[in-house]
């Protein structure tokens, strides 16, 4: 969720980038250790609080916030008997691969402050793709999918998934405006 309204292209939100980046960067530290000691309290009420500061919209103020990843999702999991985490995982993964060159400063800063990418040593395009990466392997750690076909799903009903995600609307997110070719492309990068 603190994604979603992390990539935007409202101007200016360098409080609110930071609040945000620290949210994600606390997450990636604590999610690993949760995920090793499942009865820990400590790591619990650390995931609990960053869930309820994702959802309660404070890392979203003064900003358009995006929702594709969520609205690509959703049609996955209404279709088959995949939770909303996992669909979101696999989503994001590969929206991030389609989408980031729309705004490579964006990533790059990303990969810096919250994936912890050493910047200094690469270009910006090269330091955006090592963000991403360094996601993917954050989200196995948290023993979740990267790709569809991990979970049995196919091609089969991309068409319909794309279409439902539009349904009243011309495109999703605002990050980047998808439209259908743009969500089954991230339906194909997620295969």
């Amino acid at each position: 969720h603190v994604a979603e309204r992390y990539f935007t292209n409202t101007p200016d939100t360098y409080i609110i980038d930071g609040m945000a980046e620290g949210l994600m960067r606390g997450l990636t530290e604590v999610g690993p250790k949760l995920m090793k000691d499942l009865t820990n309290y400590n790591y619990r009420s650390e995931v609990m609080w960053a869930g309820t500061v994702a959802h309660n919209d404070t890392v979203g103020v003064g900003r358009e916030q995006d929702w594709a990843t969520h609205d690509l999702s959703y049609e996955i999991s209404a279709l088959y008997d995949l939770t909303h985490g996992s669909a979101v995982a696999i989503v994001l993964y590969s929206w991030m691969k389609y989408v980031y060159k729309h705004d490579i400063t964006r990533f790059a800063r990303f990969a810096k402050h919250v994936m912890g990418v050493n910047t200094d040593a690469c270009a910006p395009e090269e330091a955006a793709l090592a963000g991403i990466e360094k996601t993917a392997e954050f989200i196995r750690t948290l023993g979740l999918p990267l790709h569809l076909s991990e979970v049995q799903i196919d091609d089969s009903r991309f068409e319909e998934m794309a279409n439902k995600a539009l349904a009243h609307r011309e495109s999703v997110g605002f990050f980047v405006p998808l439209v259908k070719e743009d969500i089954l492309a991230i339906y194909r990068e997620a295969l």
